[in-house]
Parts: C-alpha cells; sequence; structure tokens
C-alpha cells in the first residue's frame, strides 16, 4: 500500500503528458521543413546539361528545382531528371528574350537515399546554372498557384507579373536569375510576409539566382512575392505555392 501511494504521488508530481497517437496513427509534421540545397553555378561554356551533387533525400521529401539558361528561345525548354530517378512535374517557363530563360518543377514522394539532380534543355546552351531546394513537405500534396516574375528594363528588384492567390496554408517558392553571375541577393516579400532565402546558384550569396520562401499560414488573396540584388540587371523567374 505504502509503494501504490509513492507511485501514485511521484506520477502526479510529474504533471500532464503528451497522448500517445492511437493504434494505425503517426506523427505529422504541422509546417514544411527546409532541410537543404544543391546548386550547379553558371558557366559561360556551351552545355548539353548540368548535374548537382547530390543532396540526402528521405522518403516522400519533396523536391524543387529551378533552372536556367541563355538559349533565348522559348522552345528550349529545360527537362528536370534525377538519379535514382524520381518523377518531375514542370511549372510554367518564363522567358526573356536575349537574356534569360528559366524553368521549374517538383516532386512529391521522392524516393530515400544520395540523389544527383540534372536540368538538360532542348538545345545546348550557355550560362546554365541550377538550384534544388529539399523539403519535408509536412501535409503539402499538391501545387496549388503559380505565376512568372520577369525585368525587360535592368532593376535591382525582381516582382511577380501580376498578383496570385492561395487557396490554403502552404509553402510559397519564388525564384529569379539575373543576367549577371555574381550578385548578392536580398530577401524581399512574400504576401504580408518577409521571405527568407534559401538557395543560390553558388555556394555563397554571389550568384546568377537565389531562391526564397514563405510558409503561409492561412489562404491569400492578391499578393505579389519580389526580391532584391545589389546592381541592376535584367532577369526572369516565377512563383509557385504548394498546399
Amino acid at each position: 500500500m505504502r509503494f501504490l501511494s509513492l507511485f501514485l504521488s511521484c506520477a502526479l508530481s510529474q504533471g500532464p503528458t503528451l497522448p500517445f497517437p492511437g493504434p494505425g496513427a503517426s506523427a505529422v509534421l504541422q509546417t514544411p521543413t527546409f532541410v537543404a540545397y544543391t546548386f550547379v553555378a553558371e558557366s559561360g561554356s556551351t552545355l548539353s546539361s548540368i548535374t548537382s551533387p547530390a543532396l540526402t533525400l528521405v522518403t516522400n521529401d519533396f523536391v524543387f528545382v529551378f533552372c536556367r539558361n541563355n538559349h533565348n528561345s522559348v522552345t528550349d525548354h529545360m527537362t528536370m531528371t534525377s538519379t535514382p530517378a524520381n518523377t518531375f512535374t514542370a511549372l510554367t517557363d518564363n522567358n526573356l528574350a536575349n537574356n534569360v530563360l528559366t524553368s521549374s518543377a517538383y516532386s512529391f514522394g521522392v524516393a530515400s537515399g544520395s540523389t544527383t539532380f540534372t536540368c538538360t534543355p532542348d538545345v545546348a546552351s550557355t550560362f546554365l546554372s541550377m538550384i534544388v531546394l529539399q523539403y519535408h513537405p509536412a501535409y503539402l500534396t499538391t501545387v496549388d498557384a503559380q505565376g512568372l516574375a520577369t525585368r525587360a528594363v535592368a532593376d535591382t528588384n525582381i516582382s511577380t507579373n501580376a498578383t496570385f492567390s492561395t487557396t490554403a496554408k502552404g509553402l510559397i517558392i519564388f525564384c529569379g536569375s539575373f543576367a549577371n553571375g555574381a550578385l548578392a541577393f536580398t530577401a524581399g516579400s512574400i504576401g504580408g510576409s518577409t521571405a527568407t532565402m534559401r538557395g543560390f546558384a553558388a555556394a555563397t550569396n554571389s550568384s546568377d539566382a537565389g531562391c526564397e520562401e514563405s510558409v503561409a499560414t492561412t489562404s491569400q488573396t492578391n499578393i505579389n512575392a519580389n526580391m532584391t540584388v545589389n546592381s541592376a540587371f535584367k532577369a526572369a523567374g516565377g512563383v509557385a505555392a504548394f498546399k
């Protein structure tokens, strides 16, 4: 009896504990979590493809790939693949004539393991570069909205060409590439939130391209995304929201 009283006293003194999941339940991350990025820096050489260093993926991670080339043709779409193979869905290309063409793609439910990423233009091109972002996706399962961003006149700012709206909470990624390979990027805003820079087409913030993100806690209506660099150049890019 004394032992039972002591046990109850100790248990009660520790306060409430978190409940364990019931049978068949599993823990779910509450928000998408950024893990890492990899990249290929731009080169003036004419290349038929570029391949990134590897990321170590976890089963069902979410991967976003942003590539640019300088072929200056709307027909020079870039295809994203990985080794080992995962399935990528392409977003809308953006072409700034005589400067930059950008392509983006994403993959849900990737396989685990050390993985490299390849970007292949339809026609060999100069000034290819790549940024790959890796996330633990939490509740993300599909694309929610997308839009383009173009600066046909040299500027230190790039922003979405038009407002866009999302239908649910989720992750919004905005990437831009400028016609110069050694720029310092500063995160702007996405909707009413300050964005966070997540990757560059370089090991440091001195690059032609950068990607930023914001995790929205609710749907948003008629919003913009933007970022800045330290010197004015023409640019192209795009935004994608996932829910």
